[in-house]
């Protein structure tokens, strides 16, 4: 199976100290070259001596902060957790869509708080990113569809989702929707037969019930039997994505996870669109060779404006999504106002609780929702 040759890969990297610490420059420099002003300033990455480091040894600069181990240490130094969660997801969301090279292992321990050292006037948080050791480089290919993927979500584009997914080996289209979408497929399964006695009724709904169970563990297995096609960055990815979602939450989810994702999936495709559209590569035909000028301006010009419909579609499908999720979080809290009773469910908190009882019901055992934080 290709993951676990690619987690052995990965973990004996992570044993290389040469190689965390060109990991860690190459993160700074993605930064700097790539990055927003907020970013820039919000995430910090120590250097590395490399007089004083080997493949056995790294020396890095010594950074004071407060590890996010300790949430209450943070909110008694007088630390938002919102402005903490809007760097930290917002790090790894520019990871993930922007550069490509995605930090394999975010847990609370390794990341510090601290006051950026350049403001001397007010409270300031500026991240400090540790332990390069797991990262994975996810190829160009990979980090488009994952993009695309996300805006054929945002947008309910089952075609785009389901093309996806086959490119990927998936060739259950459900399935797959149902891993990354969170949404249950459509089971089929039934018992022969109609019965007309309350008895026979309840028999047959348990029956059914067991089916659609067997058929979607049945479905689930032979869909993960083949993992050939599947993507070998989407392992880290989903972790990277997992453990910065149960970060949030043990703030009190003070920040719209998704949102934040879904604008930097909305950046990073639009710049790759914007790249393609550009490229030399326009110039050049494999049946005519090289292209007339006027062609090459005319078809440049359609990528651009293809690259910005794109974005600009995606952003609206964000927008309507925040809508949504921001009525539903203000709802709650009038609710929880009359009631007199704190207000613990978000949005992100209903969705998860949704998706953990779905899968539940259909697999037929409690899940463990700690495995996904591992």
């Amino acid at each position: 199976m290709w993951s676990v040759n690619e987690v052995e890969e990965r973990l004996r990297e992570e044993l290389d100290f040469e190689r965390e610490g060109n990991n860690g420059e190459l993160a700074s420099r993605d930064l700097s070259r790539l990055g927003d002003r907020q970013l820039r300033r919000g995430v910090y990455i120590p250097r590395v001596f490399w007089n004083e480091t080997a493949k056995e040894v790294l020396t890095t600069e010594w950074v004071d902060g407060t590890s996010l181990v300790h949430p209450q240490q943070l909110t008694s130094e007088g630390w938002s957790n919102k402005d903490i969660m809007q760097r930290m997801v917002s790090l790894f969301a520019f990871q993930i869509f922007v550069t490509g090279n995605v930090h394999g292992d975010p847990h609370p321990g390794n990341i510090l708080v601290r006051q950026h050292p350049e403001n001397h006037r007010w409270k300031e948080p500026q991240l400090v990113l540790l332990d390069h050791g797991l990262y994975v480089r996810e190829s160009r290919a990979f980090r488009r569809q994952y993009a695309e993927f996300w805006r054929a979500a945002m947008l309910n584009d089952k075609r785009s989702m389901k093309r996806i997914a086959h490119s990927w080996g998936m060739a259950d289209a459900g399935i797959f929707s149902t891993m990354v979408s969170l949404k249950p497929p459509q089971l089929h399964g039934r018992m022969p037969g109609h019965h007309k006695s309350a008895t026979k009724d309840q028999e047959s709904n348990a029956r059914t019930h067991y089916d659609k169970q067997m058929e979607l563990k049945a479905r689930a297995v032979a869909a993960l039997r083949d993992s050939r096609g599947l993507p070998p960055e989407l392992v880290f990815v989903t972790r990277n994505m997992n453990i910065v979602r149960s970060n949030n939450q043990s703030l009190g989810i003070p920040v719209n996870r998704v949102q934040i994702l879904g604008q930097y999936a909305a950046l990073g495709l639009r710049l790759m669109l914007l790249d393609e559209a550009i490229s030399p590569a326009r110039r050049y035909s494999q049946v005519h060779g090289v292209a007339p000028h006027r062609d090459t301006i005319l078809s440049r010009i359609a990528g651009i404006v293809s690259a910005e419909w794109s974005y600009v579609t995606f952003r609206i499908a964000l927008w309507v999504a925040n809508v949504g999720m921001t009525a539903f979080n203000l709802w709650g809290r009038l609710q929880a106002l009359i009631s007199g009773q704190p207000f613990t469910r978000s949005a992100d908190v209903v969705l998860d609780e949704a998706l953990r009882k779905a899968l539940e019901k259909r697999l037929g055992y409690t899940i463990d929702t700690s495995l996904l934080t591992a």
